[in-house]
């Protein structure tokens, strides 16, 4: 085999110029691009021009400006960053001879985070990822902000939200809330309640998880401030639900939650008006890991048609 048919792909493709074309998309133009390439500017343009033909599509709009990309480029884009990024991640682990670290991949609250898709999320990764070793820790309510920043986790499957200047989340799908309320509760034959009428309710406050995520699921964006509540040291789903039995308190989750973690002594209430909630994958901020990306990248791709698997889920 020649190195230049080594270094072609589908369709004749240069791998090369794929990443020429990463560059120019990144550094927004061919004179940027040159620069971080370390070539002359000519080389980058022509293989530009070159990727377009073997496409038969025009990727980028040229201007004065620099470039953009057409609809066609956008969805491309995409398809090479991932094939790159898997390109490089199995040549460094022939090159580490099958020794490179392990994924640490956290999931909050077990493995119904991410409702139905989070098992797919995570086999189908390491089918396509056969060298990666993915190392599992579920993290319990209060601890995935922690876990991050310690580093005990590389990645982690989080509900937002979650504020810290040092983490940051990408958004992959969201879902309907419910009021879960025990049976005995005045309003566990209701079906469907207003969000106004939640709030007059007193709510089970989880006191050892983040304020911003608390917050969230006493509704308290919806309500502007404090309602009637039981302060609760809860940490994980069988604990709050038991908590939300003995204390005769609501509190707003995740349709999933109660749909994938069903307690006999309590019942789902339709939320109208609510806000939905949002499945993200989290990561320490500047963490551009090769695994960690690629992982991001699957979770999104996974996670593209959520609605499908997920009922009444939006794809983010």
């Amino acid at each position: 085999m020649t190195p230049a048919s080594a270094s072609s792909c589908a369709a004749g493709i240069d791998i090369q110029h794929l990443r020429y074309f990463v560059a120019v998309v990144e550094e927004g133009g061919f004179r940027a691009a040159s620069r971080r390439l370390h070539v002359t500017q000519p080389p980058v343009s022509s293989a530009i021009r070159q990727l377009e033909r073997r496409l038969g599509r025009e990727l980028l709009i040229r201007s004065s400006r620099g470039v953009e990309l057409t609809a066609a480029g956008i969805g491309f884009l995409e398809h090479v960053r991932d094939l790159l990024a898997r390109l490089d991640a199995a040549v460094a682990e022939v090159r580490d001879d099958g020794t490179s670290e392990p994924l640490r991949v956290g999931v909050v609250g077990g493995l119904v985070v991410a409702a139905e898709l989070t098992v797919p999320i995570l086999t189908t990764f390491s089918r396509n990822h056969p060298l990666v070793h993915v190392a599992l820790r579920e993290l319990h309510l209060a601890e995935p902000a922690d876990a991050l920043l310690r580093g005990d986790v590389d990645v982690a499957i989080v509900r937002a939200p979650i504020i810290d200047a040092h983490i940051e989340t990408v958004a992959i799908f969201s879902e309907p809330l419910v009021l879960l309320v025990p049976t005995t509760h005045r309003l566990a034959e209701a079906g469907e309640v207003g969000v106004e009428q939640a709030l007059t309710e007193v709510m089970l406050h989880l006191t050892r998880t983040r304020p911003e995520w608390s917050s969230f699921w006493l509704l308290d964006a919806v309500r502007g401030e404090a309602g009637p509540r039981r302060l609760s040291d809860a940490v994980t789903i069988n604990e709050m639900q038991f908590e939300l039995i003995s204390e005769g308190a609501v509190l707003a989750v995740a349709q999933s939650v109660a749909r994938l973690c069903p307690n006999k002594f309590l019942v789902p209430v339709t939320l109208r008006d609510a806000p939905f909630s949002t499945v993200a994958v989290a990561r320490r901020r500047g963490n551009r890991a090769r695994n960690v990306e690629a992982f991001i990248r699957h979770a999104r791709r996974v996670c593209g048609d959520a609605q499908a698997f997920v009922p009444d889920a939006v794809s983010l």
